[in-house]
């Protein structure tokens, strides 16, 4: 099943292109325009700070989207037959997450090439540092893409997954950088934990904000809000794709 899912997403190359196509733009907007992009921040630049956190989005976006997909089979029927064969809740669940983690390696390796061959500096072990830390924390979004898969059961869950995880982007500092009772709120969603610990190798904790100020987040509030979440998405997929068998 894993080999079958792998393929049938190599094929869909429109939504592939989507997958690696806005974290990109949104780089070479951001990342490769502006002076301030090559200023010093931590062991590289900022240009290494953006690339990082539009590279967890991408490999975010791409678990995600593969996981609600789930949620079409459930409409087709793909689940009664599941359900007539060995397979169990939580080796669906592996192939969803795990097909979903390859595909997320291409948004990933694309932004980490564009970053190298233009602004982003740091030493080379932070660089794969970082993308190790990315490519596996994405998996925690292939549970949470597969709770709207199970829980709406329809076409609409892909957008709402989705739609939803702009957002959380938005509050995780992602795409500009926070600051007050914004960046508190951030500090609780599921993208600020994923995108600290990954820039952490670069910038050892120190974060910037709007106005150009500086602080600093201790390690463990990335480890516990990426521990938190994980345990969140695991037991809400494992719980819904019971339900959801039961009703069929």
């Amino acid at each position: 099943m894993f080999a079958i899912e792998l393929k049938r997403q190599f094929r869909d190359l429109v939504n592939l292109f989507f997958i690696v196509g806005l974290p990109v733009l949104i780089y070479i907007a951001i990342g490769t325009t502006n002076d301030f992009a090559d200023i010093n921040f931590g062991d590289g630049n900022i240009a290494m700070s953006i690339m990082i956190a539009l590279a967890a989005y991408g490999a975010a976006s791409a678990t995600t989207g593969i996981a609600t997909q789930a949620g079409v089979e459930k409409i087709r029927g793909w689940g009664r037959q599941l359900g007539l064969t060995p397979l169990s809740d939580a080796r669906y669940i592996a192939v969803k997450v795990g097909v979903g983690s390859i595909i997320a390696l291409l948004p990933l390796v694309i932004v980490y090439a564009i970053g190298a061959l233009t602004k982003a500096e740091a030493p080379l072990e932070d660089w794969i540092l970082t993308f190790l830390i990315l490519f596996v924390g994405s998996m925690m979004f292939g549970f949470y893409g597969l709770i709207f898969a199970f829980a709406m059961r329809s076409e609409g869950a892909a957008n709402a997954s989705t739609g939803l995880l702009v957002l959380f982007g938005f509050l995780g500092n992602l795409f500009i950088p926070l600051s007050g009772t914004l960046l508190q709120i951030g500090r609780f969603t599921p993208f600020y934990g994923y995108a600290m610990l990954a820039k952490y190798p670069v910038v050892h904790g120190k974060m910037y904000s709007t106005g150009a100020d500086f602080y600093e987040d201790p390690l463990w509030y990335g480890l516990v809000n990426m521990a938190v979440w994980l345990v969140i998405f695991v037991v809400l997929a494992l719980v819904l794709a019971r339900k959801t068998r039961e009703r069929q």
